[in-house]
């Protein structure tokens, strides 16, 4: 037969006892995976939407912070900034509960001072650089989690 290869059938979908076969698992659209993917993992589609979304410069990141202090289930899983903006990312579950404020530890007077940030997804999003700063929630004793600039500038 010309024309015909093995292995392959123009005739699909498989419909059991007449002779249709379907076509092999490998000959999925690229779309229909990449939509396959964000279904499956929203959460890191949306991180990915937020970083991206807000034209930074991904090869201008540093991932220069430590976690520290307690672990409560909303402790950010990672921290970084853009030479400007810090970037807090909590884990998915974050949007089932409360999200903690952030102080910024060592403002003038030796007081923690509160910032303003933004949230999108489950990256919160300061609009400034910092050494050092706590994210406190919960009433009597309360958890705190610490983030460290380990390059020591603020």
């Amino acid at each position: 037969m010309r024309g015909h290869r093995r292995g392959l059938s123009a005739r699909w979908p498989h419909r059991a006892g007449t002779g249709y076969r379907a076509a092999p698992a490998h000959a999925n659209d690229p779309q229909d995976d990449l939509l396959a993917l964000r279904t499956q993992n929203p959460a890191a589609t949306d991180y990915a939407n937020a970083v991206v979304a807000n034209d930074v410069n991904l090869a201008a990141l540093h991932f220069r912070y430590r976690i520290s202090g307690d672990d409560p289930p909303w402790r950010p899983v990672q921290v970084f900034d853009d030479g400007s903006k810090v970037y807090v990312q909590f884990p998915p579950r974050i949007a089932q509960g409360d999200m903690p404020p952030l102080f910024i530890i060592g403002a003038p007077g030796g007081k923690a001072e509160i910032v303003n940030y933004r949230v999108r997804g489950n990256t919160m999003i300061v609009d400034r650089l910092f050494a050092a700063a706590e994210l406190p929630l919960g009433a009597g004793p309360q958890q705190v989690v610490r983030i460290i600039r380990t390059d020591g500038h603020g």
